[in-house]
């Protein structure tokens, strides 16, 4: 959780063009490195409606964020 709170508040080198990029490439670094401790099963809560609809499949994801989305789809199929 520290990860995810420190990427989005900017600790680190993580850049993005807008709120909504910074809180989708949380969700991925966050995973990336749950997938790489050998994590079996990993629980994200969330606060953006807007981002778990378009993770979900409720919502057709914003241009600016599709690709990481994707990313994010195929790391939840991994972990």
């Amino acid at each position: 959780m520290e990860l995810m709170y420190s990427s989005t508040y900017g600790i680190g080198n993580m850049m993005a063009s807008s709120a909504l990029m910074m809180k989708v490439e949380a969700i991925r670094k966050t995973l990336k490195v749950c997938s790489g401790s050998g994590y079996g099963k990993i629980e994200i809560e969330f606060d953006s409606l807007k981002v778990v609809q378009m993770l979900s499949g409720q919502r057709q994801p914003d241009a600016d964020v599709e690709g990481i989305i994707y990313d994010v789809l195929m790391l939840t199929q991994t972990v």
